[in-house]
């Protein structure tokens, strides 16, 4: 089915802004100046226009124009380091990390990730004391630059965080519960099938192809879960 023209200007406008052509605060062409890129009327200009309002990605300011909105999911915590959730309280200087080679974990496969030889992992344990209450798996995806000799480069977490900053353009967050699975079982000493809680952060880059992913296994016992939200502070241990 052919699209109407108020489709195709929508889209054109997301695709410049997913892709950071447009970025927040930018304003758009006046309504004449699309009718003209686009040899259409102002009524499909404006019902192109106004949807995109209804749906957050624009907003309007009377007899000035059309602005790039601020994604409304900047309102949210979509970002983390793996040590904040670990439980502090008094024992905020027990915490130490440390870092793992390949020869000590091997990362298991999962449909949802890029091909193994494409992958570049870096896992890391989370010691509260003398006990493992963490274990992440730092993972870069899809570069050319990650070559066995250029490797080494990546050997810090928080270059590769660095990396996801430069070239990500969204994040998602998900935080549940599961039993481990029996590597991570064995990495923090704990019964198989024990429940945790696991937070994963994918980073995307303008085109949705997926950078990397940072993936933390935590025990229970171990960490405290807190949250913001425009509409109050939630707080769940």
């Amino acid at each position: 089915m052919k699209q109407q023209i108020y489709q195709v200007i929508q889209e054109d406008i997301i695709k410049k802004i997913k892709s950071n052509t447009l970025k927040s605060g930018d304003k758009l062409p006046t309504e004449s100046e699309f009718c003209q890129i686009y040899d259409t009327s102002k009524s499909s200009v404006k019902k192109a226009l106004n949807e995109l309002v209804n749906k957050g990605y624009l907003y309007a300011i009377q007899r000035i124009g059309y602005y790039v909105n601020v994604p409304k999911h900047n309102k949210y915590l979509l970002s983390f380091n793996p040590t904040e959730l670990v439980y502090m309280g008094e024992k905020r200087d027990q915490i130490r990390i440390e870092q793992l080679t390949l020869l000590n974990f091997i990362p298991p496969g999962s449909e949802t990730d890029p091909i193994t030889a494409n992958t570049y992992c870096l896992p890391e344990l989370i010691y509260m004391g003398n006990i493992p209450a963490a274990f992440t798996i730092y993972k870069l995806f899809y570069r050319k630059e990650l070559s066995s000799q250029k490797q080494a480069k990546y050997s810090d977490p928080d270059k590769i965080t660095a990396i996801f900053k430069a070239f990500g353009r969204n994040r998602k967050l998900r935080i549940f519960g599961e039993e481990a699975p029996s590597f991570v079982a064995e990495i923090l000493k704990i019964p198989q099938h024990t429940p945790i809680l696991v937070a994963e952060e994918s980073c995307y880059d303008q085109y949705e192809k997926l950078i990397g992913k940072i993936t933390v296994y935590y025990q229970k016992e171990y960490m405290q879960l807190s949250g913001v939200s425009t509409k109050g502070f939630l707080n769940h241990s």
